[in-house]
């Protein structure tokens, strides 16, 4: 996940001076970790469920966003029995 910067038109800042933080509201569901980058985010699911991720910026607790997943299997069928 990368995390990127916009002003009220919707066009992008190139150059910012701020370190993203994350929040997810369920750590049994869906674990982050830092990327290469200054605005990265691995993301690493580990179970199935809802849930919902706040991401703010810590020099502001006003410039935050929020994002929602929703977790399950992606191959289906589940199970295979011969």
């Amino acid at each position: 996940m990368t995390v990127s910067y916009h002003d009220a038109f919707g066009r992008r800042f190139h150059v910012t001076n701020i370190s993203p933080k994350i929040r997810p509201n369920r750590f049994d569901i869906m674990q982050f970790n830092r990327g290469n980058k200054n605005d990265t985010f691995n993301a690493q699911t580990t179970s199935e469920g809802r849930v919902g991720v706040l991401v703010y910026n810590a020099g502001n607790p006003m410039s935050k966003d929020f994002l929602f997943a929703s977790v399950s299997e992606a191959v289906e069928p589940r199970f295979v029995t011969l």
